[in-house]
């Protein structure tokens, strides 16, 4: 299993996925810029035209990202 895969494993849980990622924001260097992208079964289910016109726009996220997002 990969070593930050938290679903099925004896002692993972989503809190330990979500303390991992708050840990791995804290040592992040002051004035960094983070971005994370959290998919599930539930991102099937959200409009993507909608969700990329969201993210261009209200997020200002153009270019490679965009298209990375888009594909």
């Amino acid at each position: 299993m990969p070593k930050y895969q938290f679903a099925y494993r004896h002692g993972h849980s989503t809190e330990t996925a979500l303390l991992k990622v708050y840990n791995d924001l804290q040592v992040a260097e002051r004035g960094e810029v983070s971005f994370m992208c959290l998919l599930s079964a539930a991102f099937d289910t959200v409009d993507h035209k909608l969700l990329v016109k969201r993210l261009e726009c209200k997020f200002g996220i153009v270019g490679e990202p965009l298209e990375w997002i888009t594909s």
